[in-house]
């Protein structure tokens, strides 16, 4: 009898830091920002690195018998116009066959804890035009997110 995969969800460590690059690599991908951006591995490996001691980030993985399938990156900054934190999605990314179970949820969801202890007063989730963005807005308002503003952007 085949056991049962074993999740959770953590903090990255150093050690995940290949995985993590790689995980992000693919959601560049997918997503289409390598098209427009590119992807520098190095770059990201040591904002990554640079990012895990600091309060101001959040960078947690799930884990599926002690294999990372997923990463979630965010951060927070004070608002432009006031003293007000606000907390930001940069990356929520689970590899296909692990996404829609409940642990990309709490994933998120870690994210909201991590905001809410960091005092800010709202977090900003991304919906991105290339990776089913009817499924993730659906989660976004079932979860009491209300859309905001819609991106566009140009190639110069």
């Amino acid at each position: 009898m085949q056991s049962r995969p074993v999740f959770s969800i953590r903090e990255a460590r150093e050690d995940d830091l290949v995985d993590c690059v790689d995980l992000l690599r693919k959601f560049s991908s997918e997503s289409g920002t390598t098209e427009l951006l590119g992807f520098d591995e190095d770059l990201v490996f040591h904002r990554l690195q640079n990012a895990l001691p600091s309060l101001d980030y959040f960078v947690n993985v799930l884990t599926v018998d002690d294999s990372i399938e997923g990463i979630c990156v965010g951060f927070t900054v004070q608002a432009l116009t006031s003293q007000t934190v606000q907390a930001a999605e940069i990356s929520w990314y689970i590899n296909e066959e692990h996404r829609g179970s409940s642990y990309s949820i709490r994933l998120m969801k870690k994210l909201e804890e991590w905001a809410k202890s960091r005092g800010a007063k709202c977090l900003a989730m991304i919906s991105l035009e290339r990776l089913n963005p009817e499924l993730s807005e659906g989660i976004y308002e079932k979860l009491g997110y209300v859309k905001t503003e819609t991106t566009f952007v140009k190639v110069l």
